[in-house]
């Protein structure tokens, strides 16, 4: 899985860990898969947020996905390589304020 992942981003797998690779990851992530929302948008599918679906949607199909596709994704090839990784729910109104939601506990800095 991590392979194909890889191949799709145009990155080598490493042992490499840290900042600077995660700098790469990101890069890679926004670059080689786009944001679309075709099957949400169009055809008024509620997408499937399984990991077999995310992974057979935008690495195997070479598709673009909507935030929750490809956010979690990532967030699974991120805890697959040790990164501390966890999903928050954060909006943007159409003022610029952020709102965020709790997570274990925790707010989302405001």
């Amino acid at each position: 899985m991590l392979e194909a992942y890889f191949g799709r981003l145009g990155l080598p797998d490493t042992a490499l860990r840290g900042e600077e690779y995660l700098s790469k990851l990101v890069r890679a992530h926004l670059e080689q898969i786009p944001f679309e929302d075709i099957d949400v948008y169009d055809f008024h599918k509620i997408p499937d947020l399984s990991e077999d679906a995310l992974f057979e949607k935008l690495i195997v199909r070479k598709r673009g996905g909507y935030c929750f596709e490809l956010n979690g994704l990532f967030l699974r090839l991120l805890q697959a390589l040790g990164y501390e990784a966890y999903p928050v729910a954060v909006r943007i109104t159409k003022t610029g304020r952020r709102e965020g939601f709790k997570r274990a506990g925790k707010d989302w800095e405001r």
